[in-house]
């Protein structure tokens, strides 16, 4: 290690404590003053300078016994500016305060923790981290982690970062092959994850995410390997964008959660109830599943293209479907035959029509008049298809007009020698033809008779097509 001139005492104290492979830490006495709420209250004799510490950190630690940097209760004066430095010694800075910052930009480095610490902004861009990083129950103004790569965990539990209208955590293409865990974490700013990849879960539960008015949580394209935790108090005032996301597990999206997990900032406080006042943009994910809470949905959720093996709490079709009601894109076929296809997998295929029938309730709207009229008859008469017993009913019903009307007014004999007319068997055989049993030539009909029988047999054929375009419809999708 070089030498370094012009210590002041509390840096001799960490340059000792370093060489001795102990902790570095500074209290007055006084709980009040040491608290990190009071740190206007700190004397000169808690001052070390970050020139310093890079020194300490980037010298040669063959002859220390434990080469760690463990500093509890220090000021930081100056920047602490490690960047495209090789740091061998894992380090923890625990209730310090950086007057300046820190960066570690291009680094790489051994496990690296701020617990309870306070700093304007702590930058890793590009950082490769061989452990874990936690900022852990600290509070920064920003935090960069653009293209960082940790090999172990990310942790942010109980953090807080104060960016408003801009980026609080830009952390683009960061690569994570443990679990991030961002539990009671407080952000006022943006969070940005695009095109991240998080080898096991990433953990909001109990975070809050505050960027009215613009993006909350910006991740599109984002890839889990584990589950995405929005629960237990989970609050997004913002957009919250995972478009094109890749979740190997589910997406827990409200709801109560797992109790908190308890990282190095200490156990997390009480949460209140979740919600979530922005849109949430999940077109074209990819979930293993999709675990939501009908008392907190989102006011706006984008759905086309997405996709998950399974939906949960379940629930009844109509239920579901003032879900997909809250896209504001409108009408849009694949979420409807996505949700259809979930309840397929469960068995429950009435749901499964019940959706596939507000489907083409939907479209209808978007067709032009004679579309829609075509679409009026369908549903009336067969349901589209997924209400065939419909037909039934409305031949049933011809039938029973044309029976009780020509029972009224019967149709004259075309013979003098023909049999006893039945009102019955002469409509059902004039508005459902059987070879051979036309009807027309036998009966001599009036010019109001007449009307009718074209009515009805209008009607029925009407009746007989949209059968046939539903059944094509329901066999199609089945």
């Amino acid at each position: 290690m070089p030498p370094l001139e012009d210590l002041t005492e509390p840096e001799r104290k960490l340059r000792e404590s370093f060489e001795n492979g102990e902790p570095a830490k500074v209290q007055s006495g006084d709980a009040a003053t040491d608290e990190m709420g009071n740190t206007a209250l700190w004397t000169a004799d808690r001052q070390v300078r970050a020139k310093v510490i890079s020194a300490i950190l980037l010298g040669d630690v063959a002859a220390v016994k434990q080469p760690r940097l463990r500093v509890r209760g220090f000021r930081v004066t100056g920047c602490l500016d490690l960047s495209n430095a090789q740091i061998d010694v894992p380090v923890r800075f625990e209730s310090c305060v950086f007057d300046t910052g820190v960066t570690l930009m291009e680094s790489r480095t051994r496990s690296v923790l701020f617990v309870d610490c306070e700093m304007p902004y702590l930058d890793a861009s590009g950082t490769h981290v061989d452990g874990q990083l936690e900022v852990t129950g600290s509070l920064l103004n920003w935090l960069g982690l653009y293209q960082a790569e940790v090999t172990g965990h990310l942790e942010l539990s109980g953090a807080q970062f104060r960016q408003p209208d801009g980026t609080a955590i830009n952390a683009d293409y960061l690569r994570v092959r443990a679990a991030m865990y961002t539990n009671d974490c407080t952000v006022m700013g943006a969070v940005r994850l695009p095109g991240a990849s998080i080898g096991g879960s990433l953990v909001l539960d109990g975070a809050h995410l505050l960027n009215p008015g613009s993006w909350a949580l910006a991740a599109d394209h984002l890839t889990i390997g584990g589950d995405l935790q929005c629960r237990d108090g989970f609050v997004a005032a913002g957009e919250i964008g995972l478009a094109s996301a890749q979740i190997a597990g589910r997406l827990f999206l409200g709801g109560d959660g797992e109790p908190a997990h308890v990282g190095p900032g200490g156990p997390a406080p009480a949460r209140g109830p979740g919600r979530i006042t922005g849109t949430v943009d999940l077109r074209d994910a990819k979930l293993g599943g999709l675990s939501d809470d009908p008392r907190g949905w989102p006011e706006r959720i984008r759905f086309n293209g997405l996709r998950y093996n399974e939906l949960t709490p379940r629930l009844p079709a109509h239920r579901r479907l003032e879900w997909i009601a809250r896209d504001p894109a409108g009408y849009q076929p694949q979420p409807y035959e996505e949700l259809a296809a979930g309840y397929r997998r469960l068995g429950e295929d009435e749901n499964a029509r019940h959706v596939l029938l507000a489907k083409q309730r939907a479209r209808r709207g978007n067709l032009a008049p004679a579309g829609k009229i075509w679409g009026y008859i369908q549903d009336a008469t067969v349901g589209y298809g997924y209400r065939p017993w419909l037909a039934s009913l409305w031949l049933l019903a011809l039938l029973a007009v044309g029976s009780v009307y020509f029972a009224v007014w019967p149709a004259a004999p075309a013979f003098t020698t023909h049999g006893q007319f039945s009102p019955f068997t002469f409509t059902l055989y004039m508005i459902i033809p059987v070879i051979g049993q036309n009807q027309s030539a036998d009966w001599t009909l009036n010019g109001p008779q007449q009307v009718v029988l074209y009515v009805l047999t209008a009607c029925a054929w009407i009746l007989f097509t949209a059968f046939a375009a539903g059944l094509t419809r329901s066999v199609s999708r089945s």
